[in-house]
C-alpha cells in the first residue's frame, strides 16, 4: 500500500474519530438547553470534479457530520453552537474538506406570528484539487419570518459575507490599446495582432514581443470578496405531507480582483413529499450570472500541458477590448430517504448545465451518491 493510499485512510479515521467525539446520545443539559448530533457516510460518482470544459470523473467517498446546542425560552430561541464538518475523498485526485461554526438567534413577536433571526458564522474550505477555491469565510445576517397563515409564510433575508482565499490568482494585462494606431492599420494587420493576442492568452508564460504587443509582467492577487445577498422566500404546506418552498434572490459580488465583479439573479423552486418511512425532496433553480461589462478580461480554466489528475491552471489575461461576460446555470437535484428509528437511508441525484460567455468556461456536471445518517 503506498504513502498516497495511506494519507487518504488515515483523513479518513481522523474525520471519522472526531465525527464520534461529537455524535454522542441527544443530551439535555437543562430544561430549555438540548444538543443533537447527526452522522453520516456515502459513496458516489462525480463525472466532472474540476468543473470544466476538460472532464474529470471519479468516485468518491464522504463522511458528513451536524451537531446542534439549542436554547428556548418564551419568545425567544437560539442555536447557540452549530457545527458542520464534511471530509471528500475523491478516488482519482485528492480530497476537499469544509468545517463551519455558527450561531443564530430567533426573537418571536405577535404571539410568535413574527420574528427575527440574527445569523453568525465562520467557515472555512480546505481544497486540494482546486487550491485557488480554499477560503476564509465569515457571514452575518438577518431575516426577517411572518406566517400568514396556517398553509404559508414568507421571509426576507439580508447577508454579508467576507471570504479570503488562501492562494495568490495570477493576473496578466496587456497594455491599453492605441487608438489612434489601430485606426492606421488595415484589417488583416489587426487581425494578426488578435491571433497573436490569442496565442499568448493560450499559454501565457510565452508572451511575443512582436507588434508591440507587450505585456507587463504578471503580479500575484489575494483574492477578497464582499458578497451581499438579498433573498425573498416562501413556504407553502399544501397538506400535512406535502409541501413547496420558493425564493428569489439577488446576490452582488465586489471582488478585489476586479474580473470576479458580477451580479446573480436566482430562482428556487423545491417540493417535499414525506410519506413515512419514505420522504421525497425535489428541486430546481435557474442562476444568471452576470460580470461587469466595462471590464476587459478572458479567463483561463484549464492548462493542456497538465497531467490529468491534476488541477486546471486558472489565471486572468486583461485583454486590449473589453468582453462581455455572462452565464446561465440551470441545476437541479432529487432525493429518496427511509427513515429506520434512528438512522436513515437515502440516495441523492444532481446535475448542473453552465452555459457561459466562453466555451472554455461552460460544463456540465452530473453528482450521484447513496448512503446513511444517524441521529442522536
Amino acid at each position: 500500500m503506498n504513502l498516497f493510499i495511506k494519507n487518504k485512510i488515515v483523513n479518513q479515521l481522523i474525520i471519522f474519530a472526531i465525527s464520534v467525539f461529537f455524535s454522542g446520545n441527544s443530551v439535555t443539559i437543562a430544561e430549555s438547553i438540548s444538543i443533537a448530533s447527526d452522522i453520516g457516510f456515502a459513496v458516489g460518482f462525480d463525472d466532472n470534479i474540476f468543473q470544466s470544459e476538460d472532464k474529470l470523473s471519479s468516485s468518491f467517498s464522504s463522511i458528513k457530520t451536524y451537531v446542534d446546542t439549542s436554547i428556548n425560552y418564551k419568545n425567544f430561541n437560539s442555536n447557540w453552537i452549530t457545527m458542520q464538518s464534511e471530509y471528500t475523498d475523491y478516488f482519482k485526485s485528492n480530497d476537499r474538506f469544509y468545517f463551519s461554526i455558527g450561531m443564530n438567534s430567533r426573537f418571536y413577536y405577535l404571539n410568535g406570528l413574527l420574528s427575527s433571526t440574527f445569523i453568525g458564522e465562520y467557515s472555512f474550505f480546505k481544497d486540494k484539487i482546486l487550491p485557488e477555491n480554499e477560503n476564509d469565510n465569515y457571514n452575518f445576517g438577518i431575516e426577517i419570518n411572518y406566517i400568514l397563515g396556517a398553509y404559508i409564510d414568507i421571509s426576507l433575508s439580508q447577508l454579508w459575507s467576507r471570504l479570503s482565499y488562501k492562494e495568490p490568482s495570477q493576473v496578466y494585462a496587456l497594455p491599453p490599446a492605441d487608438n489612434h494606431n489601430m485606426e492606421n492599420k488595415n484589417s488583416i494587420n489587426q487581425q494578426n495582432n488578435i491571433e497573436k493576442q490569442q496565442k499568448n492568452i493560450e499559454n501565457p508564460n510565452n508572451f511575443e514581443n512582436q507588434n508591440n504587443i507587450e505585456p507587463r509582467n504578471y503580479i500575484e492577487e489575494y483574492r477578497k470578496d464582499n458578497v451581499y445577498t438579498s433573498r425573498m422566500s416562501t413556504n407553502i404546506f399544501l397538506n400535512k405531507n406535502l409541501s413547496s418552498r420558493i425564493y428569489v434572490e439577488y446576490e452582488r459580488v465586489h471582488s478585489s480582483i476586479i474580473a470576479e465583479n458580477e451580479r446573480k439573479y436566482d430562482i428556487h423552486l423545491s417540493l417535499n413529499h414525506n410519506y413515512k418511512p419514505f420522504s421525497l425532496n425535489f428541486a430546481v433553480d435557474y442562476c444568471r450570472i452576470e460580470y461587469d461589462e466595462d471590464i476587459p478580461v478572458l479567463n483561463i480554466n484549464s492548462n493542456p500541458n497538465q497531467p490529468e489528475q491534476e488541477r486546471p491552471l486558472k489565471i486572468y489575461v486583461y485583454t486590449q477590448d473589453p468582453v462581455e461576460r455572462y452565464a446561465n446555470q440551470i441545476s437541479g437535484f432529487g432525493e429518496i430517504s427511509y427513515q429506520m428509528n434512528t438512522a436513515e437511508l437515502f440516495f441523492q441525484y444532481k446535475w448542473i448545465n453552465y452555459d457561459s460567455w466562453s466555451q472554455n468556461t461552460s460544463y456540465n456536471n452530473r453528482i450521484m451518491q447513496c448512503g446513511i445518517y444517524f441521529s442522536f
